[in-house]
This record gives C-alpha cells, sequence and structure tokens, in this order.
C-alpha cells in the first residue's frame, strides 16, 4: 500500500536501529486508452478516453505532428490506419507508453443501375433487376417509388400501374454512417388502339385517323391503301394520323386498307392490317 513506513529494528546485542520508508504509488504498468469516431465525415473527429487516473500526466501523440497533454483529448484525422502514441507519467516519475493504431472507417458511397436501365422505357410487370454498385456499405434500404421497399442487396421489383417512379437506395457501414442515391424510372403500358372510322369534316371530332399507343415502340410504320391497292398516307411517328387527304385534297367516303408493324420495346416486330372507313 503505499504511505510512508517507521521501521524499528533490535539486534541480538540489543541495539536498536530506527528507519523511516516512503512507499509510492506503483505506476501504470501499461497505459491504455479507447476512442470513438464521433462523426461520419472525412475528415472526422475521434475523441480519446485514457484509463489512468488523477495525478498523471499525459502526452498524446497523434503521428501528424500534433501533440495534447490533455488527459481525454480530441483530434480531427482523415479516413484510413492512424498509429497513436500514449505516455503516462506518474507523480513519482516513472513512465509507461502504449501505441495503438485507430481506424476512422471509409465512408458508404452508394450507387446503383438497372436492367432495363433508367433512360429505357419499362413496361408494366417487365422485371428490373437493380443492381448494387456501392462501396463501405452493408446493410441497404430500397425504397421503390410504389410503397414497396426491400433490403437485398440485389432486388428484383416489377410495377403495376404506368406512371414515373424515383427510386431510392440507402447504404450504412457498420459504424452506421448513411449515404442515399435516387433514379428515376418510367413505365408504360404497352396498349395500341385502332379505330374503325373517322370523320375529317372539320367539325373537330375524330379528324384523324391512326392508332392510339400507350407506348413509345422502337420502331414504327403505319401506311393507308385505297380498296385498289394505291398507296395514300404513310408515317413512321406514332403521334402523327392521317387527316383524309391525298396529296393535299379530300379523298372519298369510302373504306381503306391499313397496314401497322412496330418494334415492341426490346422485343419482337407486331405487323396487323385492317381496314377503316371515312365519314364525311
Amino acid at each position: 500500500v503505499p504511505g510512508a513506513y517507521d521501521f524499528s529494528v533490535t539486534d541480538q546485542a540489543g541495539c536498536i536501529d530506527q528507519f523511516s520508508l516512503d512507499v509510492p504509488e506503483a505506476p501504470l504498468t501499461e497505459p491504455g486508452f479507447s476512442y470513438e469516431v464521433t462523426e461520419c465525415s472525412d475528415p472526422a473527429e475521434v475523441a480519446f478516453v485514457s484509463n489512468a487516473g488523477n495525478g498523471f500526466t499525459f502526452n498524446w501523440d497523434f503521428g501528424d505532428g500534433t501533440l495534447s497533454n490533455q488527459s481525454n483529448p480530441s483530434h480531427v484525422f482523415p479516413v484510413g490506419f492512424h498509429p497513436v502514441l500514449l505516455s503516462v507519467t506518474h507523480p513519482n516519475g516513472c513512465t509507461e507508453s502504449l501505441r495503438q493504431t485507430i481506424v476512422v472507417p471509409s465512408l458508404p458511397t452508394i450507387e446503383y443501375t438497372t436492367e432495363p436501365s433508367f433512360d429505357e422505357v419499362i413496361l408494366i410487370g417487365e422485371p428490373i433487376q437493380f443492381q448494387n454498385l456501392s462501396e463501405n456499405s452493408t446493410i441497404w434500404q430500397w425504397d421503390f417509388g410504389d410503397q414497396a421497399v426491400s433490403s437485398s442487396q440485389n432486388p428484383i421489383h416489377a410495377y403495376r400501374e404506368p406512371g414515373a417512379y424515383c427510386t431510392q437506395l440507402i447504404g450504412f457501414n457498420a459504424e452506421g454512417c448513411t449515404d442515399t442515391t435516387e433514379h428515376c424510372l418510367q413505365i408504360q403500358q404497352e396498349s395500341i388502339f385502332i379505330p374503325n372510322a373517322f370523320s375529317p369534316n372539320g367539325d373537330g371530332l375524330n379528324e384523324g385517323f391512326g392508332p392510339v399507343i400507350g407506348f413509345v415502340p422502337e420502331e414504327y410504320q403505319f401506311e393507308v391503301y385505297d380498296r385498289w391497292g394505291n398507296y395514300i398516307f404513310g408515317t413512321d411517328q406514332p403521334d402523327s394520323q392521317w387527316d383524309g387527304l391525298y396529296r393535299g385534297q379530300p379523298v372519298q367516303e369510302g373504306v381503306y386498307i391499313w397496314q401497322l408493324q412496330y418494334r415492341r420495346i426490346r422485343g419482337e416486330w407486331v405487323r396487323q392490317a385492317g381496314s377503316v372507313t371515312l365519314y364525311r
């Protein structure tokens, strides 16, 4: 036990000798410290806590030319591994040292892609493969923008309704730091309607004839012929319609033949034919 002690010694001849001895407090046999990365950033602040009590002198060397004599200092480090040296001096002058490597973890970097890709038109019910390209993350939270979510690394999802959907991915590293990114998708319905009559008479109703398409085909060709097979109208633009004219002049009432061919999104060619009645 540390303290001052008095001793008295008597030899065989009866002589007595007295002396005192101071027993100092034992120094640390091995100083130690813990640390905590207190923020998700690069660089990040690191808080240190020494295991030594009061009365000790502290000397910290953070390995980058920065020193501290605080008992529980904080220091800012970039992401990576950093050797830290702690020297603890007892009031009696004894010094012990400890070198420990601390780790400031890399922040998560979140990114993903899809197949079909973001800039392609995707159809209702078509499976979409979400490919996680994130780094330094171990936990993921997906939000597909239609109230569906997933925690899989590389999920597959399909949409039931047409529209624009913004998807989001949140990634977490082991320390709880996060990063987020999002991409928007366009979902379309592969629908097509072709009327069987129209009336280009200037009343503003049913003035044009052509397929009504609920998606954007990869390729498109629409043509109209009279009953004798003479070419009347043609277009490769899905939003273009026949106005009932041939070479700028109105054609007669009657039945006309149409032909349609288009290539589905990432699919095969579709060919259709039929007739339409023109009324004046």
